[in-house]
């Protein structure tokens, strides 16, 4: 069975790739609505209530970069919602891609002492999470 290397899924925001991403994971959550009675003989039932998703990233700061730390800093103070796509991105398209709206929920800038200047930072959704495959080129 063909395994996917990490590299290859990018997280893009409004079609620009997120620059020098090292890592970042994808929450997809549901709510449950319990409707457990006296008549489930002391078994828990329940029902699919709200369902919400968010993006947690990390990476090293590219000042060059189209797309990088800055603007996610940029998004939050502007109230700027975005549409991400995280993505398999590897030049022959037919990947699996999620995409949605969101926003921009956090950001943090490390820059320590002999070490490279570091962000990591996060998206809620707002609204569908979708699941598709990426455009063949």
């Amino acid at each position: 069975m063909a395994k996917l290397a990490g590299k290859k899924m990018l997280v893009v925001v409004d079609g620009v790739t997120m620059a020098a991403t090292m890592s970042f994971s994808l929450t997809v959550n549901s709510n449950l609505i319990d409707i457990t009675t006296k008549d489930s003989d002391a078994w828990g039932d329940s029902l699919y209530g709200f369902k919400d998703w968010e993006v947690s990233f990390e990476g090293l700061y590219d000042p060059s970069a189209t797309f990088n730390a800055e603007e996610v800093y940029d998004a939050i103070v502007a109230d700027d919602p975005v549409y991400l796509e995280m993505a398999v991105i590897d030049g022959t398209g037919g990947g699996l891609v999620f995409s949605g709206n969101a926003n921009a929920t956090g950001f943090t800038m490390t820059a320590a002492y002999n070490d490279a200047v570091s962000f990591s930072g996060s998206f809620k959704g707002a609204g569908t999470l979708s699941k598709g495959t990426v455009a063949t080129s």
